[in-house]
């Protein structure tokens, strides 16, 4: 979804009517207070602003957002009907990731949403941040153009596809999304309070959702889900993803599994 916010020039009635035939779920705001909240509920993928030269809530808003503590990460595109140096310059020092002056037509105004939004997943594929919204990941998982591999486990982001000994195991969106965000961030232990926000996206979920999904995840990656590899717990703290491949996996007659380490217990191996 683009949260469009409508002003008095007509801009962003332009850039609705101009986006409108495409495939996002677009939503039209008034300028009239209580957009932040609206934002914050709505979490759009991006949102397009008006600006006005004789009138600065547009902005105002764009900085409001910027210093919001959950809409931060927003992509924000400033649209105007004018467009003057001294607009481009206020809109671009106010935090927008993109000014749009003198409206185009509606092939630039998509591929000008669709840089901003490939900009965006980059770096935040890059840094590691959480996937605020559904389309954003779809975005982070196409920048990375590689698999990402240890072990037996594969993770393949272009076709999100999760494969075990070669052999493709069917995730849910919200599993794939668990791991795929440890997989960026392995060996590094987060709270589940952490993985709530970032991939969850909080949404007022209880912190026994992720331990639910975890226990999803072993049972349909691990070869002894009660003696993880991968996902492990760090008992206080919450989950870590394990890249290392420091254990060997041997098959035994009968279809038994013998699971023996390469070296002496570390600290993670405490955890499992």
């Amino acid at each position: 979804m683009i949260c469009i916010v409508d002003g008095e020039s007509g801009a962003g009635q332009l850039a609705h009517h101009l986006l409108s035939r495409t495939n996002f779920e677009l939503r039209l705001l008034a300028c009239r207070g209580g957009e932040l909240e609206t934002l914050e509920e709505l979490c759009p993928c991006a949102t397009i602003i008006e600006v006005n030269g004789s009138d600065s809530r547009g902005l105002e808003l764009c900085r409001s957002i910027r210093k919001h503590p959950s809409l931060a990460w927003l992509p924000v595109m400033l649209v105007s009907t004018g467009g003057s140096e001294e607009e481009c310059v206020l809109a671009l020092d106010s935090g927008a990731d993109d000014y749009v002056p003198a409206l185009c037509g509606a092939s630039e105004l998509l591929a000008r949403v669709r840089a901003v939004l490939r900009r965006f997943a980059r770096q935040a594929l890059l840094s590691g941040v959480a996937y605020p919204s559904t389309f954003l990941f779809r975005l982070l998982t196409r920048a990375s153009v590689s698999s990402i591999i240890a072990g037996d486990l594969e993770i393949n982001p272009m076709a999100m596809k999760i494969l075990v000994r070669g052999d493709e195991v069917v995730v849910t969106g919200l599993e794939f999304r668990l791991i795929f965000y440890l997989a960026q961030n392995s060996a590094r232990v987060f709270t589940r309070d952490q993985l709530l926000d970032a991939v969850w996206g909080n949404q007022d979920q209880h912190v026994g959702s992720v331990d639910a999904c975890v226990r999803r995840l072993r049972w349909k990656l691990e070869l002894d889900p009660r003696h993880p590899t991968y996902l492990k717990t760090i008992r206080g703290v919450g989950y870590l993803l394990d890249m290392g491949g420091n254990q060997d996996r041997r098959a035994l007659k009968g279809g038994a599994l013998e699971i023996t380490s390469n070296n002496n217990p570390g600290p993670l191996e405490m955890y499992q």
